[in-house]
């Protein structure tokens, strides 16, 4: 089995053994242990770990651009590799310092998403409590966040020692309308949610989720930047997402939320502020 794996913030290092060579160019010449830190704004695998594997064991490493870094550190923008066989020491790793949690699996393949940065996890956070408090608290249904999101049907695979889904998504948030409770099967919602927000962060994989997302049947997917709070609203059509024009003053409605988004600059110069609030309840209004 394959995975993939991204190192999107300068948070944290992670090494992995990289072919010594002696002579030459290239990305890595005479260096062993890959260092990589990224400027994209999400915080890096954090097990620290330096594998001692062979570097057989990698089958590539796509789309990276190093820089040398004090003579030894090679400094990566992004990093995605693919492992023919991922270590079980690495899983269970993940899984004892519960970093594993952020993880999916796509078709078998599973990507080993890194901890939120603290901007990222700030505003899912905000936006969680905005919904548990003026969507959830008045009966239109149920929000979480971090809920795998799998097709009906979907097939356990065993990973070190463990089944898993073979085949499941983590959107930071995901809502269920009333009376469809019963989409909450073994922990994790089997079939579509009703909508679902994704805080995107620089170099994420946001919008490569959509194909996973459509034939699901997910009526409405939320896309919050986090860095300038400008928001996205998709509805499913035919054959893809359909992004809703937003009002002149720029501000985007939900729906399948009856809520209204609107980013605002912040007159000191600081973060931008989104700002939500509700369509039939006015009084109901907040920011993320």
């Amino acid at each position: 089995m394959g995975n993939r794996f991204s190192v999107d913030d300068g948070a944290g290092t992670m090494g992995h053994v990289l072919p010594r060579r002696k002579h030459g160019t290239g990305h890595a010449p005479g260096y062993q242990a890959l260092s990589a830190r990224s400027r994209s704004g999400r915080a890096t695998i954090p097990f620290g770990l330096r594998s001692r594997r062979p570097a057989t064991s990698v089958a590539a490493i796509e789309g990276a651009s190093y820089t040398r870094t004090r003579g030894r550190a090679l400094e990566a923008m992004t990093v995605r590799a693919t492992y023919v066989e991922v270590p079980g020491g690495l899983i269970r790793a993940r899984r004892r310092m519960g970093v594993d949690i952020f993880d999916e699996m796509w078709e078998g393949e599973l990507h080993m998403t890194p901890m939120p940065s603290w901007l990222h996890q700030r505003e899912s956070d905000a936006l969680l409590l905005f919904f548990r408090l003026h969507w959830e608290a008045l009966g239109e249904g149920l929000v979480a966040s971090h809920v795998g999101v799998k097709p009906p049907g979907t097939t356990d695979i065993e990973m070190d020692g463990e089944m898993v889904p073979g085949d499941y998504r983590g959107p930071d948030l995901v809502f269920l309308l009333s009376g469809h409770e019963d989409r909450v099967q073994g922990g994790c919602i089997v079939g579509p949610p009703d909508a679902l927000i994704e805080v995107r962060s620089p170099g994420d994989e946001t919008y490569r989720k959509f194909p996973f997302f459509h034939p699901l049947g997910v009526p409405e997917v939320i896309v919050v930047h986090r860095d300038t709070k400008a928001v996205e609203v998709y509805i499913r059509g035919r054959s893809e997402y359909d992004r809703v024009a937003p009002a002149p003053d720029g501000s985007v409605a939900s729906r399948v939320l009856d809520t209204l988004f609107r980013t605002e600059a912040d007159p000191a110069g600081g973060l931008p502020v989104l700002r939500l609030r509700r369509l039939r309840h006015a009084d109901r209004e907040g920011t993320a």
